[in-house]
C-alpha cells in the first residue's frame, strides 16, 4: 500500500537485463573496443605484444559466432568475459 505522502521509489529492475536491438549492442560493443584500444595504456594495461590465444576461443565476427581451436602458441587479440 502506497500512502499519498510517502515518496515513491525510482523503477527497478528485476531480473534479466532489457537489452537493445543486436544492431545497438554490437555499436555500444565496438564503441568500448575503440576506446579500449585508442586508451589501453592510460587505463594501465600497457600491453605491448599480442597475447597467446587460449585454447577456445569465440569468434563474434561478422556477426556469427564460432568457436576456434586454437594452435599451440598462436596468437591474437582478445577479451575475455566473466560472470559470477
Amino acid at each position: 500500500m502506497i500512502l499519498e505522502d510517502e515518496p515513491t521509489l525510482p523503477e527497478v529492475q528485476i531480473g534479466f537485463p532489457v537489452l537493445p536491438d543486436q544492431e545497438t549492442r554490437m555499436e555500444i560493443f565496438r564503441e568500448c573496443l575503440r576506446v579500449c584500444e585508442e586508451q589501453h595504456k592510460s587505463f594501465g594495461c600497457p600491453l605491448e605484444f599480442v597475447p597467446h590465444l587460449p585454447s577456445r576461443i569465440l569468434d563474434v565476427g561478422d556477426n556469427k559466432v564460432r568457436l576456434h581451436i586454437s594452435q599451440p602458441r598462436e596468437r591474437g587479440d582478445y577479451i575475455a568475459l566473466s560472470h559470477c
